[in-house]
């Protein structure tokens, strides 16, 4: 497990240093007619996955600093330890919000019953706050991935490749969810409309329907 993290490690920061050695790499190998679909492509899913990365950074900071404080203030031990270890929990969606909320619940249980709930509802309040207000606004631009299809990722991913599935199930939706858009939705189908952000499209001038063409 350490050589398997040393080595995706190193292989990221090989990749983040010279990114277009490797995409250049791979157009070379998509047949000439295709090439600027493939860079395209390639362009795209790069800025969507370091906009879910910069996004998910923030967010995990956040979710982390507010249930420190929250369990620093109800008295709960290791609340520093628990805080970051509920930051980095968020990686995995839904799943590692329930965990990080009953794990530290565990530590009130000789207080009784009442700092366990006061534990599992400041959980609650917690990604109730993340949920709605803060992810919404760190994940409105580059990055939108449908609830279901994320929960269906991290399920499937879990199960294909175990803990390490959990870890890239989001970010490989991400990835995927571009390859569509722009090869079956733009290249395939002819349709560009749904390719459109959803702040670019909400500016797009409207215009009637062309008009059939007249027959003879």
């Amino acid at each position: 497990g350490v050589i398997n993290l040393a080595a995706v490690a190193v292989m990221a920061l090989y990749l983040a240093r010279t990114p277009r050695l490797y995409t250049d790499f791979v157009v070379a190998l998509t047949p000439p007619a295709h090439r600027g679909t493939a860079d395209a492509v390639l362009a795209a899913m790069g800025a969507t996955l370091r906009s879910w990365v910069f996004a998910q950074l923030f967010n995990m900071a956040v979710l982390g600093a507010l249930t420190a404080i929250g369990l620093w203030a109800l008295g709960v031990p290791y609340w520093l330890a628990f805080g970051i270890f509920s930051g980095l929990a968020a990686i995995v969606p839904f799943f590692g919000t329930i965990f990080a909320t009953v794990v530290p619940a565990l530590f009130v249980v000789d207080q009784g019953p009442t700092s366990v709930l006061l534990v599992l509802l400041l959980g609650v309040v917690v990604h109730v706050i993340e949920g709605n207000v803060v992810a919404p606004l760190v994940f409105q631009r580059g990055v939108h991935l449908p609830p279901v299809l994320t929960i269906m990722s991290v399920l499937v991913m879990g199960s294909l490749l175990g803990p390490v599935g959990l870890l890239v199930a989001v970010p490989t939706l991400a990835a995927v969810l571009v390859l569509v858009r722009k090869i079956l939705v733009e290249q395939v189908y002819r349709d560009p409309a749904p390719a459109l952000a959803d702040d670019a499209a909400e500016h797009l001038p409207s215009q009637p329907p062309p008009e059939p063409a007249a027959t003879k």
